[in-house]
């Protein structure tokens, strides 16, 4: 009897086993804006995983593949329809695609995307900001993201808010902290 139970234990685990390998991954899309020569890109993110999150991104332009990245640690956070901003860098010519990447227990980072005729490459990896603000708030040009770089824990060893927590920057080479919204916005923050 033991015996008959063991085998049909292993039978029960093996089928379900071989079940969950035959599920197909998930995957969401989203169309970007129409880029002047460079038509519209088709952004598939593929393989969520058990929080919900998707591991591999992959670009198509024309009907052909211009991009593909997988990484299991990315945990990119999206929804169908909604999982990336652009950011003109210049116009008709080249853009940036930002996703928002889950970085718990820490602030979101954000992947960054550069896209031209030629190439499709990626750009990098920001450091943790809650993104208060997000988007060309300045009008100059560029994408920034600011916010705080990690959670003031009250009661802790730091008065909360703690300022030298906070910094906007931008999407440009090594993501540069912009010193004069930085400064602007601290200067709003009301300490307890």
């Amino acid at each position: 009897m033991k015996t008959f139970s063991l085998l049909l234990t292993i039978v029960f685990f093996s089928a379900c086993g071989s079940k969950q390998s035959q599920v197909d991954k998930e995957n969401i899309s989203q169309v970007s804006y129409h880029h002047g020569i460079l038509g519209k890109d088709s952004i598939v993110l593929i393989g969520k995983n058990d929080i919900g999150n998707f591991e591999e991104i992959q670009i198509f332009r024309e009907k052909q593949k211009i991009f593909d990245h997988t990484d299991k640690n990315l945990e990119i956070i999206g929804t169908p329809l909604n999982f990336f901003n652009e950011q003109t860098v210049k116009t008709y010519s080249e853009y940036f695609y930002v996703f928002k990447l889950f970085n718990a227990p820490s602030p979101d980072k954000f992947l960054v995307i550069k896209t031209t005729k030629e190439q499709t490459i990626l750009f990098g990896i920001t450091d943790s900001n809650t993104s208060e603000i997000f988007g060309d708030i300045d009008y100059d040009g560029k994408f920034e993201i600011g916010g705080w770089i990690d959670y003031c824990q009250e009661g802790g060893p730091k008065e909360c808010p703690d300022l030298n927590l906070f910094t906007v920057f931008e999407i440009d080479e090594n993501f540069p902290t912009d010193t004069v919204l930085t400064k602007f916005f601290k200067g709003l923050i009301k300490k307890k």
